[in-house]
């Protein structure tokens, strides 16, 4: 070896000299020093007194509601422990405000508005034609419960137990719009879906600069399947809303170091437990990130102070479901069975799997699970809950599919964790921590839903993945927008796009893919109609009408609706009548011996029509007969009475 090459070869470096350079700037160590710094004892002793008020006042709500349930004054204790903590935290945040949000960033939000409202919000009614029954019953159980008097905000509902704060919320907003109906249900539905784009933004703007992020919040806001869920009379969309909000908050909380965002983000993510199911995963998937982060990342000096705010967060979210908790006591038994009946884990759940993918075994149906899991991101499998079913397209376009996992790979081939050094600023504003706390949320839940939870894939449910799934898709994009302009860089290609122009066009091109989906199905409802959607509009062009009568004929082998008994249907076709209309069950012997007095309209089978044919057109002269799907098997009869 020459005397050249030995001045080449870099000095080993001594002890002291590794100590000093992770203290450096730009080191691990030195992006959490500082979150050492912003938590020193005297804000710690400050954090425990707020949270030992707050929670010793949410455990007297608590003790009290399950003396003597929801009376006065637990409400109001319970908003207290909230406030007590928040307001003590707020006092002593002595941090910069967020130097990354601009005015630029509220004038996105309004583009992201403009360019989305329209998708959420025109024709609310009437498209889609198609009306689950699954809206007609949670319609029916928020007029329910603006028909008591004080109902339990922190209770059970009888609707397989699930939380009835969120029933009773969009029943009282609804009230507020005109009344618990389709158009009003659908639009704060919808209105959920909307501000679920703008939050994505909020929440992405965390790790990814302004551009990159309003494309990846037009990723999610233009996912066919949270279109076409929003656009329905459900509450969804609120999972996927507080999810959300719950992130945004605690992502900057843990970036700025800021408990009083980390007490709100807990607050938020206890909330999400009043909604639907799929949104309780909030608090399971930080807390699995808190843990990589403390396992694999943080430096030591650190660890203390992201304990700190992983204890904030968790104290925050139980004093928003203690309530909840203790109401859980008493869960129904059809509740538990329900919550059996969605897990692998149990016989219920392996059962419900069988009997809905139709399989001779329990066996060959957890197979056909794991595929459809595993390929959900890629495959072209319906939505097993039924609620959105648009045959031949799957959960994500293909574009999108592609661009996830290209994502994902940029980020795996580039080592991210070796290669891209936390400084604090890189900390706060660079991938490194959205990277790590996106890839805990896409793969955590991505097996949850395909190994533990059975129907894969449930449109409904995966709305919660759509956040993972947009920034990873944005990743995507960015890796072969870069590509692209290097290329076109290199050939000197005459005005050549930039990454963000391209990438821009990718966006363009999967949020077309995506609404040409749903406009599909849209389509199709019109075009070939719907037994529950085409009965509730024709009830509805008659609503207005006083004491108007609908009769329903039913008979065992002539089932009007393809599913559920009688009572059921009674309950499908009197929700959409006016308040003074009566919905009445009448068998074809019944109609036949004793007609009704006209008018009224009479939904029938084509086959029970046969035989009531001739008596009717006898007796009513006036009448005439309304086809409610296109082959002419279900029917409206309508009569006038005879001038």
């Amino acid at each position: 070896m020459t005397r050249a090459t030995l001045a080449r070869r870099p000095r080993a470096t001594t002890r002291s000299e590794s100590r000093s350079l992770a203290a450096a700037p730009g080191s691990v160590r030195h992006a959490f020093g500082s979150l050492r710094a912003g938590l020193n004892r005297h804000a710690l002793a400050t954090i425990a007194i707020a949270l030992i008020a707050g929670l010793a006042v949410n455990g007297a709500a608590a003790a009290w509601y399950a003396r003597a349930g929801f009376v006065e004054p637990v409400p109001r204790l319970w908003l207290l422990s909230l406030l007590l903590p928040a307001i003590a935290l707020l006092i002593m945040k002595s941090q910069a405000p967020d130097q990354a949000w601009t005015l630029r960033d509220n004038l996105v939000l309004l583009a992201l508005l403009a360019v989305t409202a329209p998708l959420y919000l025109v024709e609310l009614t009437r498209v889609p034609f198609q009306i689950s029954t699954d809206e007609v019953t949670i319609m029916y159980y928020m007029r329910d419960f603006l028909t008591q008097a004080n109902p339990d905000w922190f209770g059970l509902s009888t609707y397989f137990g699930l939380p009835s704060m969120v029933f009773i919320l969009m029943a009282r907003l609804g009230q507020l719009l005109g009344g618990v109906n389709l158009s009003t249900i659908r639009l704060l539905n919808a209105s959920c879906g909307l501000l679920c784009v703008l939050t994505a933004y909020v929440w992405l703007r965390a790790g990814l600069p302004r551009g990159w992020a309003a494309l990846g919040a037009l990723v999610l806001g233009t996912n066919h399947a949270l279109i076409a869920i929003s656009r329905m009379a459900l509450r969804d969309d609120t999972s996927l809303l507080l999810e959300l909000i719950a992130f945004a908050w605690l992502m900057r909380g843990l970036q700025w170091q800021c408990p009083f965002r980390t007490w709100l983000g807990g607050l938020v993510a206890g909330l999400a437990w009043y909604t639907y199911f799929p949104s309780r995963v909030t608090l399971v998937v930080w807390g699995l990130f808190l843990v990589v982060l403390l396992i694999g990342f943080a430096a030591r000096m650190a660890r203390r102070n992201v304990l700190t705010l992983g204890i904030i967060c968790l104290a925050g979210w139980g004093a928003v479901v203690s309530p909840l908790l203790v109401a859980g006591r008493n869960a129904p038994a059809d509740g538990i069975t329900h919550v059996r009946s969605q897990l692998l884990l149990f016989p219920e759940g392996r059962a419900a799997q069988q009997t809905w993918l139709h399989m001779d075994t329990e066996q060959e149906a957890i197979r056909e699970q794991l595929r459809r899991g595993l390929t959900v991101f890629n495959n072209r499998a319906s939505d097993l809950s039924t609620m959105y079913v648009n045959p031949g397209y799957g959960f994500l376009d293909p574009l999108t599919g592609i661009l996830l996992w290209i994502g994902v790979g940029s980020a795996a081939a580039g080592r991210w964790r070796r290669r891209e050094r936390l400084s604090s600023r890189s900390w706060r504003h660079g991938p490194g921590p959205m990277r790590l706390f996106a890839a805990t949320g896409l793969f955590s839940l991505w097996l949850a839903f395909t190994v533990i939870i059975n129907k894969a894939p449930n449109y409904t449910r995966l709305l919660v993945l759509l956040p993972f799934i947009a920034y990873w898709a944005v990743e995507g994009v960015r890796a072969v927008a870069g590509l692209g302009h290097r290329v076109l860089a290199r050939i000197q290609w005459p005005a050549a796009a930039g990454p963000l122009e391209l990438g821009s066009l990718m966006v363009a091109a999967a949020a077309g893919w995506n609404i040409f989906i749903y406009s599909r199905y849209a389509v199709d409802g019109w075009h070939r109609s719907e037994i529950v959607g085409a009965t509730a509009r024709q009830v509805m062009a008659s609503a207005a009408r006083p004491k108007y009568p609908f009769y329903l004929v039913v008979r065992e082998d002539c089932p009007y609706y393809t599913w559920g008994q009688p009572s059921f249907w009674k309950d499908w076709v009197g929700f959409f009548a006016g308040p003074s209309q009566r919905t009445i069950l009448l068998s074809p012997d019944h109609a036949q011996t004793d007609p009704p007095a006209a008018p009224f309209t009479m939904f029938v089978t084509d086959s029970c029509w046969k035989e009531l044919r001739p008596v009717f057109e006898s007796r009513y002269p006036r009448l005439r007969i309304a086809n409610m799907m296109p082959d002419g098997s279900r029917l409206a009869i309508i009569t006038e009475r005879s001038p």
